[in-house]
């Protein structure tokens, strides 16, 4: 499962640097018969995320998700050749030994990663993480494994384009834009440069310039962060839906004055029931 606004789903929508919560549910089985027992939970992130699971700390297992069970009880090991896909092996007979658990609890795994650069973006495709159970099936022969099916959720991005047009429809240059989440800003306390360059940036979204009129939203450790967009026809790529987005405008065209409220947006996405696909209305 994958969350969203709070909620436990198959779906969901993130801006790029946006950390994303991931959960897997299981049941603890019958280990009656057996002197050993595999129970493999195994995770694979595609390459627009980056997992956070290094090690038995990032990961959490809540009994029932209620009482945490102590990392004794399981192990995380990570890909050599792919940092997106790690297994979490937990020790199910001793943690049914020692009282941690009984058969039929539920367990529920949390870890996370990060919607990077690499995000593919509305309508181009999207996100996903794959989590299956490897498990012990027959008592007499350990090597003798089960698999669950594939249990995949997605998680989606989007973009948005910016324009500025006179008062008969014709696209108006020389413009500059800034991007925030926040509605209650002012252009004044922005402190702009002549160039309308914002130099106090609380609160707006840093942007990386991939190309000409290309834009997608900054993430941590990004060096080469600008805030400002051009007029014209420039898009923003890994922008959230269902957010509230605000365009403040901080230079304007020759002849023109500046915006007298920041244009309002937000990004409305209906998914289908498993997640996969989408239907996106912009403003």
């Amino acid at each position: 499962e994958i969350q969203k606004d709070g909620n436990w789903g198959n779906v969901g929508g993130n801006q790029i640097g946006d950390t994303v919560n991931f959960r897997t549910v299981s049941t603890v089985p019958n280990t009656t018969g057996y002197t050993t027992y595999t129970y493999i939970i195994h995770d694979t992130m595609s390459e627009g995320l980056t997992s956070n699971v290094k090690s038995a700390a990032d990961v959490t297992i809540k009994v029932n998700n209620t009482d945490v069970l102590d990392a004794a009880y399981y192990t995380v090991n990570v890909d050599t050749a792919n940092a997106n896909k790690f297994s979490v092996s937990i020790d199910i007979m001793k943690a049914i030994a020692d009282g941690k658990i009984a058969t039929s609890d539920k367990l529920y795994t949390y870890y996370s990663g990060v919607l990077n650069e690499n995000a593919k973006v509305y309508d181009e495709g999207k996100q996903d993480n794959a989590a299956h159970l490897e498990y012990s099936n027959n008592p007499n022969d350990d090597t003798n494994k089960g698999k669950t099916p594939d249990e995949k959720v997605y998680d989606w991005t989007f973009k948005m384009g910016v324009n500025k047009v006179d008062d008969k429809g014709t696209s108006l240059t020389g413009a500059k834009f800034v991007l925030s989440r926040n509605g209650a800003l002012t252009v004044e306390n922005m402190k702009c440069d002549d160039n309308g360059a914002p130099t106090v940036t609380t609160d707006l979204i840093g942007l990386v310039k991939v190309s000409d009129g290309v834009y997608r939203v900054a993430k941590a450790g990004d060096t080469d962060v600008v805030y400002t967009v051009d007029a014209g026809t420039p898009v923003i790529k890994g922008l959230d839906d269902n957010v509230d987005y605000y365009l403040y405008e901080t230079k304007s065209p020759s002849g023109y004055n500046l915006l007298k409220a920041p244009v309002h947006f937000v990004i409305d996405a209906k998914y289908s029931e498993d997640g996969s696909t989408i239907a996106v209305g912009y403003p």
